[in-house]
C-alpha cells in the first residue's frame, strides 16, 4: 500500500478519496481538493504538467464538500451547493461548451449535495432528491431520453426522492429513499454494440427498475458493471463479467443482480474497469476480478479471482474507491493507494498491495532477498523471494505471518535462511540447511521451522550467509553451519566467546567483540576479512583491542574504536584503513554498504549504491557516509545483501535499496528493482 504523500503532505485528515481511469483525487477537513496522476486532459486541475506522482492542489477550488471523479474530467461540490467542474470537457461534461481547462462552476442547475462522474457524462443529486446530468448522452446515460449528443445540464424525467448516484463509463444508478435501484443508459450485462444501442436494443433511455435487487442502502458503479449492498448487508453486483467482477465465482455475466459469493456484514463497496473490493464491518478489505496489476491488493499480480480473496491482515480502511487498474482507501485519514500506476495514479512507486500491516515492530532483520520482523506480541512476519532454499516458503512481496513458531523475542534473516530467538529462550529456525545453519545438518531445507535443540536460553540471534549465532543467557555466543568451514563440515551449535557485547555475520565470517573489548573473528579469509595474519580459513581469531562495536559485510569488517576511529578491513585490501564516518551509536554492513546511525538519531551510509541501498535517494557510489533522505529517530538499523531496513522510535519500519525480489515488502512489482528512498511498511 502506497501512502500517498506530496506537496504539504496531506497532513489534514482526508475526508473523501475519489479515483477513476488514471488519476486520484482527495478532499481534505478543510475543504481544498488534491489530486495526482494523469493530467493530460487537466483532469487534476492544474495546468502546464503531464502528471503528478503526489498530490497537487486544484487551482482556486475551495470549501469542497463533496468530490467526484470521472473518466478524465473531476468535479466537487463546493459551499453554497454549487458544482465545479475541471479537466476534459470534449464531451461538454464539465457542463457547457468550451476547451479542457481549469475548474469552473455549472450553471443552471439547484444547489446538490453529491456529484459523480462517467465516462463523459455527469451527474449530481440535488438537495430536493432529484438528479441532473449533462455531457455524453450516447447510450442514454444522461437520462435526457433523447438521442442528442452532447446535452447541457437537465433533471432526469421521472426521477425523485434520491438519496444516492454512481455514473458507471456508459451508464448511471441512482438509489432512492425506499432502497430500490433505478439505473439507465447502456444495458449494463446486454449488448455493447453502439449501433444497437442507438435503436434502443440495449439501452434505457430513461431509468428503469432494478428488477431482483432486495432493498439497497448504497450503489457503486464501475465499466459495464453495478453493484448495491442490501439492507442485509450483504453485496449483490450485476452487468459485465469478464475478469470475474461480478464476485459470483463465474465470468458470465448476467443482467440481474447476484449475491457476491461469501461475502457478508459489507460496510463499503466500489468498482472500477475489471475489478471490484469490498470493506467489511470487521475493517477488513475484499477484493475480486482482475488482478493483472495488483489492484486486488493481494501481494502480487497474477490470474483473476472470480470471488472475493483477502489480503494480508486487518488494514482499518474506510473511503474505499477503485479505478481501472487500482484502488485506494483512506487508512487513518490519509489515502493509501496499489495496482497499476502507469502515469502515477497510485501516488508513488505502483505496487499491488496495502502492506502497511507492520505496526508496533519490536525488531527486525535484512538478509540476502528478504527480511523479518517482530511485531507486539512475538508474532514475526516475512517477506521477499527465498524459494531456493525455501527460506520464507515462497515468494512474498508483502509482510506474511510465519506460521509455527512460538512467540519471538528477536529475528535475524541470512542468505537462505532465518531464525528466531524466543520469548522462552528457545531458538527456531527455518528456509535453507546445506552447511547445519538450522542447528541441524541431518534435517536439510525446512519451510516449516525446527527448534535448535542445544540452546535453551538465548537472548540475541544472528543469522549470516551459511551460519547462525545465539547469545545466551550467560553472554556466552554459540554458532552453528558452516562456522570456521569453507564450505566444508556444518558445526553443531560451538560456543565461541564467554562474553560479547557486538556480533556481525558475514556471508561465510563473523566477528564479535567480548567484555574486554578485544574484537574476535573467524571463517572464510580469503579477502583478509578475518586478520591479514589469519589462514584462509581461520578459527576464532583476535584482531583488535579498545573496540566498541563490530560490522561484517561479503567480505569485510570494520570496528569503532573507544577513541571514536572506524576502521575496515579485508576486501582484498593490503592494509585496514580509516572510514571518517564521525560520530555514531550504531553500524551494520551489507554486501558492499555500510550505514551508521548518528547521534542526533539520523542515518547515514556509504559505499555501493547500485540499488539504491544508501537511501539518499540516488543510485551514486558514495566513499562517504552520505544521509538517508528523511529518516530520524531510528532505533534499530539492519543492512541486508543490497537493502536496508531500520525501526523508528515509534515502531515503524522503513526499507529502502534492492527489490528485485520484493526484499522492500512493500508489494511493488519486482521489475521495480530499485528503491533510492525509504519506504514505511
Amino acid at each position: 500500500m502506497v501512502l500517498v504523500v506530496g506537496a504539504d503532505g496531506l497532513c489534514q485528515p482526508v475526508r473523501v478519496l475519489r479515483v477513476r481511469a488514471a488519476h486520484s483525487c482527495a478532499r481534505k477537513a478543510n475543504g481544498t481538493v488534491w489530486c495526482w496522476g494523469d493530467n493530460f486532459s487537466n483532469q487534476l486541475g492544474i495546468a502546464g504538467i503531464n502528471g503528478a506522482p503526489g498530490p497537487v492542489p486544484v487551482v482556486g477550488l475551495l470549501g469542497a464538500v463533496a468530490l467526484g471523479v470521472g473518466e478524465t474530467h473531476t468535479c466537487a461540490v463546493v459551499d453554497g451547493a454549487a458544482v465545479w467542474c475541471w479537466g476534459d470537457n470534449r464531451q461538454q461534461q464539465l457542463g457547457g461548451a468550451g476547451g479542457n481547462g481549469p475548474a469552473r462552476m455549472v450553471t443552471g442547475i439547484p444547489p446538490m449535495t453529491a456529484v459523480s462522474g462517467g465516462y463523459g457524462h455527469t451527474c449530481a443529486l440535488a438537495v430536493d432528491g432529484t438528479v441532473w446530468c449533462w455531457g455524453n448522452d450516447w447510450y442514454g446515460q444522461a437520462g435526457q431520453g433523447s438521442s442528442s449528443n452532447p446535452v447541457a445540464p437537465a433533471a432526469v424525467p421521472g426521477l425523485a426522492d434520491v438519496v444516492a448516484i454512481a455514473a458507471g463509463s456508459g451508464h448511471t444508478c441512482a438509489l432512492q429513499r425506499d432502497g430500490s435501484v433505478r439505473c439507465w443508459g447502456l444495458q449494463i450485462g446486454g449488448a455493447v454494440d453502439s449501433e444497437l444501442c442507438n435503436f434502443g436494443d440495449a439501452c434505457h433511455r430513461a431509468p428503469t427498475l432494478v428488477v431482483g435487487l432486495p432493498p439497497a442502502t448504497a450503489i457503486a458503479s464501475g465499466s459495464g458493471r453495478a453493484c448495491a449492498i442490501t439492507e442485509r448487508r450483504e453485496a449483490q453486483c450485476w452487468g459485465w463479467n469478464l475478469y470475474g467482477a461480478l464476485g459470483d465465482d463465474t465470468n458470465t455475466g448476467r443482467p440481474p443482480p447476484a449475491p457476491v459469493v461469501g461475502l457478508q456484514d459489507v460496510r463499503e463497496i466500489a468498482t472500477g474497469g475489471e475489478h471490484t473490493c469490498a470493506v467489511r464491518g470487521d475493517d477488513s478489505l475484499w477484493c475480486w476480478g482482475n488482478n493483472a496489476f495488483g489492484q486486488l491488493g493481494l501481494g502480487g499480480v497474477g490470474a483473476p479471482r472470480w470471488r472475493p480473496v483477502s489480503g494480508v491482515g486487518n488494514y482499518r480502511l474506510a473511503g474505499l474507491s477503485v479505478g481501472s487498474n487500482h484502488s485506494c482507501a483512506l487508512r487513518d485519514g490519509a489515502p493509501h493507494c496499489w495496482g497499476l500506476n502507469r502515469t502515477g495514479e497510485v501516488g508513488a512507486i505502483g505496487r499491488p498491495a496495502p502492506v502497511e500491516v507492520l505496526v508496533d515492530v519490536q525488531d527486525m532483520s535484512a538478509g540476502n532477498h528478504g527480511a523479518c520482523a517482530v511485531v507486539s506480541g512475538g508474532d514475526v512476519f516475512c517477506w521477499g523471494a527465498f524459494d531456493f532454499n525455501e527460506q520464507l516458503g515462497r515468494w512474498d512481496l508483502v509482510p506474511r505471518l510465519k506460521p509455527g513458531l512460538p512467540p519471538a523475542r528477536a529475528v535475524a534473516a541470512g542468505a537462505t535462511h532465518a531464525c528466531i530467538a524466543a520469548l522462552d529462550g528457545s531458538v527456531w529456525c527455518w528456509g535453507g540447511n546445506s552447511y547445519g545453519e538450522l542447528g541441524d545438518p541431518a534435517l536439510g531445507d525446512r519451510d516449516t521451522p525446527v527448534r535448535v535443540a542445544a540452546i535453551a536460553d538465548a537472548v540475541a540471534i544472528y543469522a549470516g550467509g551459511s551460519q547462525t549465532c545465539a547469545q545466551r543467557a550467560d553472554g556466552s555466543l554459540w554458532c552453528w553451519g558452516a562456522v570456521g568451514e569453507l564450505f566444508g563440515a556444518a558445526r553443531p551449535p560451538t560456543r565461541m566467546l564467554a562474553t560479547v557485547t557486538s556480533v556481525a555475520l558475514g556471508d561465510l565470517h563473523g566477528c564479535a567483540v567480548d567484555a574486554d573489548h578485544t574484537a574476535w573473528c573467524w571463517g572464510n579469509n580469503e579477502a583478509d576479512q578475518v586478520s591479514f595474519t589469519a589462514p584462509r580459513v581461520a578459527p576464532v581469531t583476535r584482531v583488535l583491542s579498545d573496540v566498541t562495536a563490530v560490522s561484517a559485510g561479503y567480505n569485510e569488517s570494520c570496528a569503532q574504536q573507544l577513541d571514536g576511529s572506524f576502521s575496515c578491513w579485508g576486501g582484498f585490501r593490503a592494509t585496514r584503513h580509516l572510514v571518517a564516518v564521525g560520530d555514531f551509536t550504531a553500524v551494520d554492513s551489507g554486501y558492499w554498504h555500510t550505514c551508521v546511525r548518528r547521534p542526533d538519531t539520523t542515518l547515514a551510509c556509504f559505499g555501493m549504491n547500485d540499488y539504491g541501498q544508501l537511501g539518499d535517494g540516488t543510485v551514486d557510489f558514495h566513499s562517504a557516509p552520505v544521509p538517508v533522505v528523511g529518516l530520524d529517530q531510528i532505533v534499530q538499523l539492519s543492512a541486508g545483501y543490497q537493502q536496508t531496513c531500520a525501526r523508528r522510535a515509534d515502531a515503524s519500519l522503513w526499507c529502502w535499496g534492492a527489490n528485485d525480489a520484493g526484499q522492500i515488502g512493500d508489494g511493488g512489482l519486482p521489475e521495480r528493482v530499485t528503491r533510492p528512498t525509504p519506504i514505511e511498511l
